[in-house]
């Protein structure tokens, strides 16, 4: 399925239509029914990809990504003008990426290129423009697992090239220099025929609705597993690297990455700001990586529509002594943290996004612990309470909806039996009172 990119009769041909992603930073080609017959080719250990290119601008970037674990990945370039070519994983020099600067090679990034990515068992090759630009030893075999693949982004449709796309072809065999040399020239014997691309699923992306449920850690290593649709699960974060949330949302890790971890699980689920947040998601966390107290580092979260939003986060850790952080929208950076201490537990910051303003989350590293998810959701209406004590000790609260209490300011939070004003013995108050609606 395409997604937020267009076609265009833009094509280093001259005929037929490119794929045009310049204008999204979630534009991509969606391959999962058909992803697994990657495999076919990993079966055997050798894989060649080959597609047309055509750079608007160079800023970090995926020409392709198969899971599960960057199985195959591309960038082309990245924002240093260096290529590289990951296949198993990442970023191993021996064992699963080769990269070298292409700035000098003789291309232009803005105009078409051809590019061939090859694995032939532990031998791998880049070539561009019918030369060879790269070689080296990569020893990782390929996963026989695959079962997605993004054409012209990252993992999760994120990160999508700044330009077009043509011919992109995987072959289950190493192309040879004539092969690779006819492709570029113009031949097409080594394709599969032509299907009509008016047949192709055009889709648009739904529109955002709330609550966004995010899982961090998910099924990546060292996680407690992803937590169930309509929970988007997050294996890790990639600093400066955008991960896709849907419909037109995505998350980047900036100052630092994320890694995720999986000691002192809870084992089971929870209720915050009104969700029922499973187990999956509290029984893990992401840490930043760079794991010293005093520490920080954010998370920016972009396409989020105009409006007022209820931000919760939560960490499911029961050996945590704290955890503290900082939400905010635009420039509005709070001077210290604004969530209350969450370990083992939830907190909730209430936060104006104006259009076209970032939100942002900034983890505050303690040395332990981290952040286990986020609930993004629709704010509650502002109500009014009021507390007065009385002359005979009782306390009278007026209130708008609802009455609750809770030992703690970050809940859990009980509904009280009674209607405004309520009038209790002073014995009977909570530590902490809310009205809701």
């Amino acid at each position: 399925a395409i997604s937020n990119a267009e076609y265009s009769d833009d094509t280093p041909t001259g005929s037929g239509s490119s794929i045009d992603l310049t204008s999204d930073a979630n534009g991509n080609v969606f391959v999962s029914d058909g992803a697994a017959a990657l495999n076919i080719a990993s079966g055997i250990n050798e894989v060649s990809v080959s597609f047309w290119q055509k750079n608007s601008s160079t800023p970090s970037t995926s020409s392709f990504w198969a899971d599960p674990g960057r199985a195959l990945q591309a960038h082309v370039p990245w924002s240093n003008g260096n290529i590289y070519w990951d296949t198993a994983g990442c970023c191993n020099g021996g064992t699963q990426r080769i990269n070298a600067d292409a700035n000098d090679f003789g291309q232009d990034w803005t105009e078409w290129n051809h590019y061939v990515f090859i694995k032939s068992e532990d031998y791998k090759e880049i070539w561009i423009n019918g030369e060879l630009f790269l070689d080296g030893e990569n020893t990782g075999p390929l996963p026989t697992n695959i079962n997605k693949l993004w054409i012209g982004a990252g993992g999760n449709g994120g990160n999508s090239l700044r330009g077009k796309m043509d011919d992109f072809a995987v072959f289950a065999s190493t192309l040879d220099e004539d092969q690779i040399l006819s492709i570029y020239e113009g031949g097409t014997d080594l394709y599969p025929a032509k299907r009509d691309i008016s047949a192709l699923d055009v889709e648009e992306e739904p529109p955002f609705s709330v609550p966004l449920l995010i899982d961090f850690a998910g099924d990546g290593a060292n996680s407690a597993g992803a937590s169930p649709a309509p929970w988007v699960s997050i294996n890790n974060l990639v600093q400066d690297q955008s991960f896709d949330l849907g419909s037109g949302v995505s998350i980047t890790a900036l100052d630092d990455g994320f890694n995720p971890n999986n000691p002192a699980q809870p084992g089971e689920g929870a209720t915050y700001d009104g969700i029922s947040v499973p187990q999956e998601a509290r029984n893990d966390y992401l840490f930043k990586i760079a794991d010293a107290a005093g520490t920080s580092a954010r998370m920016r979260i972009d396409g989020l529509p105009a409006g007022e939003y209820h931000v919760t986060v939560f960490e499911g850790r029961t050996t945590d002594v704290s955890q503290f952080a900082k939400i905010w929208s635009g420039d509005d950076e709070p001077a210290t943290q604004n969530t209350g201490d969450f370990a083992k537990g939830s907190a909730s910051v209430r936060v104006s996004v104006a259009e076209g303003q970032s939100l942002w989350y900034k983890h505050l590293e303690d040395g332990s612990g981290g952040v286990s998810g986020m609930i993004i959701n629709a704010a509650p209406e502002i109500v009014n309470i009021s507390v007065v004590r009385n002359a005979d000790g009782t306390v009278t609260v007026t209130f708008d909806g609802t009455l609750q209490t809770a030992p703690t300011v970050n809940g859990p939070w009980s509904d009280v039996d009674g209607n405004s004003p309520l009038t209790i013995p002073s014995s009977d108050a909570a530590a902490f009172g809310r009205a809701k609606k």
